[in-house]
């Protein structure tokens, strides 16, 4: 099947991360990490809302989501803010415990339930060790730690009937499966999923599922989009994304028909050049995916 890649924002962020479809209001949020700028591209308009910039003590932000009273849910740092769209004041819902000043929150998303789980790792030239966890922020605004001994917590997802979820701890080119229970939000069963090869497919980053439970998962390093099937975790389409724009970091499904895929990326000192650091929009790809639930604590 063919399919087309266009450029929304090009040479725009450091790293970029965490697209989030906000479907009432027909845009695109998502982040840069270490530009601690949150962006919002208006699909009507085919053009970014006024970014907003988070205070001084933040040094990183990784996730951004609607929140079902109004506003926005992120996270930054080792923090869980409630962000303002009208005066763009911040307010902190709870904190995370932190093991270490270079760790931060990474990539984030609400689960069924509209729970907000995201998890620790390092951002900076320091060595990764497994001391970072994944955690949740409840409805009541409790933090609750759901795993332990995580190197860099990224790319997560829910299978369309609730009962999987799904995990990228990125060093270890691993996805996992979980048995999810929508009501306390447990999880059980760890199962590897899909592995993934540091040199034939890049490094697995964020990742997002379609409405038939198949997933769709950004390699960093790869500058590729690989769908991997639902039922059987294996590898089944590749789609090249920009030559210029290897750091691919995150995807989500979007659009008035949610049948379109958004993919943001990152740039370094040494790639300042064509794509990199851009927001891409993948059309034609014959499914469709499914509405990000907001936060609803």
């Amino acid at each position: 099947m063919s399919f087309r890649v266009e450029t929304l924002c090009k040479n725009l962020c450091r790293i970029g991360e965490g697209p989030c479809w906000d479907a009432p209001n027909q845009r695109l949020l998502f982040v840069d990490i270490p530009k601690v700028t949150v962006h919002r591209w208006d699909y009507n308009t085919g053009k970014l809302q006024t970014p907003i910039v988070l205070p001084e003590q933040y040094p990183y932000v990784s996730a951004a989501v609607p929140r079902e009273s109004g506003g926005l849910a992120i996270a930054a740092y080792h923090s869980f803010l409630h962000l303002n769209e009208t005066n763009n004041s911040i307010a902190t819902l709870a904190t995370v415990q932190k093991d270490s000043d270079q760790t931060t929150l990474n990539d984030g998303k609400c689960d069924p339930a509209g729970r907000f789980w995201a998890g620790t790792g390092y951002l900076s030239n320091a060595t990764p060790t497994q001391r970072g966890v994944l955690v949740t922020l409840d409805t009541n605004q409790t933090v609750e730690t759901k795993l332990e001994n995580v190197s860099l917590s990224n790319g997560l997802s829910w299978s369309p009937d609730g009962q999987t979820m799904y995990f990228i701890d990125t060093p270890t080119y691993t996805m996992k499966s979980y048995r999810f229970d929508v009501a306390d939000g447990s999880i059980s069963n760890e199962q590897v999923f899909a592995q993934f090869d540091k040199w034939l497919d890049g490094t697995p980053d964020g990742q997002c599922n379609d409405a038939d439970g198949n997933l769709w998962v950004a390699m960093f390093g790869g500058g590729r989009v690989i769908k991997v099937d639902g039922e059987t975790g294996q590898k089944v389409q590749r789609l090249p994304i920009s030559a210029s724009a290897l750091r691919t970091t995150s995807c989500c499904f979007g659009g008035p028909g949610m049948d379109e895929l958004f993919v943001t990326s990152g740039s370094s000192e040494m790639d300042k050049v064509g794509d990199a650091g851009s927001l891409f929009k993948i059309t034609g790809l014959g499914v469709k995916g499914r509405e990000s639930v907001p936060y609803r604590g």
